[in-house]
């Protein structure tokens, strides 16, 4: 999967920018995609990115994460529209399936469990409010009430109640890992992930006006992989983006 060509593509669109030193990074097989889930990873490969990059290396370290997800979002659901064998009107049915890629996509900012979902929370929190979240997250019940609202919000998204209560306790761990690290941290480093945070608040926003864009980009630069998956619809879906 040329999922790094997908990547600089979009980054050129997205960022005016793209960066094999980036992708590497947040790559690397030891730490693989560790800055999407702990803040200490994010702030620095932040660190490194902004240094030598600037707020474009920041906007393409945001992207490539955010990437990352809707490339298994859209791969996870691809090969259950190939699965007909034939199709009256390919190219109504190829419009539906675009639309409906990009809604998943979409709705993946709803359910986005990351650092940088975490830091809006926490960055953003006025002083007062943010100590009272530091002890809401030190154990015992109002831990496992901000737990359980967490929870009700995923199940709201049609989770399931397993996977609800899998997915708040994700989010949970990885708002007290940022809580945490922001203790430590000096006032230059909270405000790189500050501005980290609202890097990645416009590269969403960004990405939610090219969306349809983006979907095109990942099926025309990974015809092996998408065309296979969507069977008969694949010509229908390549002339559609193709006009797009």
């Amino acid at each position: 999967m040329p999922s790094h060509i997908v990547h600089r593509v979009v980054g050129e669109r997205i960022c005016g920018f793209s960066s094999e030193e980036i992708d590497r990074l947040v790559d690397a097989p030891e730490h693989h995609d560790a800055s999407r889930y702990f803040c200490s990873h994010l702030l620095t490969h932040a660190k490194l990115a902004s240094s030598a990059f600037g707020d474009k290396g920041l906007c393409y370290l945001a992207l490539h994460h955010y990437l990352d997800k809707f490339t298994n979002i859209v791969y996870g659901r691809v090969w259950h529209y190939g699965k007909s064998k034939t199709v009256i009107d390919p190219v109504t049915v190829a419009q539906r399936v675009l639309e409906g890629l990009e809604s998943s996509m979409l709705r993946g900012f709803e359910d986005e469990i990351s650092v940088f979902k975490a830091l809006e929370l926490v960055i953003y929190e006025l002083r007062a409010r943010l100590e009272e979240l530091r002890r809401k997250l030190d154990g015992g019940f109002q831990e496992a009430l901000l737990e359980h609202k967490v929870k009700e919000y995923f199940e709201s998204l049609g989770y399931s109640k397993s996977t609800a209560k899998k997915k708040a306790r994700q989010f949970i761990e990885i708002l007290k890992n940022c809580l945490t690290a922001l203790q430590s941290l000096g006032p230059n480093d909270v405000e790189l992930l500050r501005k980290v945070a609202d890097v990645a608040r416009d590269v969403r926003h960004r990405i939610a006006n090219n969306a349809k864009w983006i979907l095109c980009t990942m099926t025309q630069l990974d015809p092996e992989y998408t065309c296979k998956s969507l069977g008969v619809l694949a010509d229908a879906i390549t002339q559609l983006c193709s006009k797009s």
